[in-house]
C-alpha cells in the first residue's frame, strides 16, 4: 500500500511493506531516530508520538494506519517550540541516558494542551503516567516538563 502522511510537518510518501509497525517505518525506512526502540510491547511509553493530535505508541501502530494522517514527533515538538527545546536539550544533557525523553516530551505537551488553556496539574500528571524511566529519572523529567510548559511559566496565570 502507498503511504501518504505529514511527518513533523513533512509531506512523505513511502511503500508500506506487509506487517510493519510505524516503529519499524520510522526508523528502519526512513531513518528517524526521534522515536526510541525500546520494549516493543508498549510498555515503557519511550516511542510514544502523536497522530492527529492524539498519543498513539510508534511500536503497536500498523503502519497502513497512518495513511493521510499528521504525526508528530517529540523532535516535531521541539522544533515548533523554542522553550521546549531549550528544556528538552537542559534535560538530555542531565539524563544518563534520555531514551525515555521524546515520550515524555509528547505525553507531557498532549497532557498540556488538553488542559485547554487552564493548566491543571492533575490532568497533566495523570498524562504522564504510563511513561517509565530506566534510570529512575522519571519525577524530575516530569516536574521539569511541567515548570517549562505550565502558562505560569511563560507569565500567563
Amino acid at each position: 500500500m502507498n503511504l501518504e502522511f505529514i511527518l513533523d510537518d513533512q509531506p512523505q510518501r513511502i511503500q508500506s511493506e506487509g506487517l510493519e509497525t510505524l516503529m519499524d517505518l520510522l526508523r528502519d525506512r526512513l531513518q528517524i531516530d526521534a522515536v526510541p526502540d525500546c520494549c516493543g510491547e508498549g510498555d515503557c511509553g519511550a516511542c510514544v508520538l502523536m497522530i492527529d493530535g492524539e498519543l498513539a505508541m510508534a511500536c503497536l501502530v500498523p503502519a497502513v494506519q497512518i495513511h493521510r494522517r499528521v504525526i508528530t514527533t517529540a523532535a516535531g515538538l521541539v522544533a515548533a517550540d523554542p522553550k521546549l527545546a531549550a528544556t528538552v536539550q537542559a534535560l538530555s544533557e542531565s539524563l544518563d541516558c534520555s531514551v525515555c525523553l521524546p515520550g515524555f516530551v509528547a505525553a507531557a505537551v498532549a497532557g498540556a494542551q488538553s488542559c485547554q488553556g487552564r493548566f491543571d496539574s492533575d490532568t497533566f500528571r495523570r498524562s504522564l503516567a504510563g511513561q517509565l524511566c530506566p534510570c529512575g529519572e522519571a519525577q524530575s523529567i516530569c516536574r521539569t516538563l511541567k515548570m517549562a510548559l505550565s502558562p505560569k511559566a511563560e507569565g500567563q496565570s
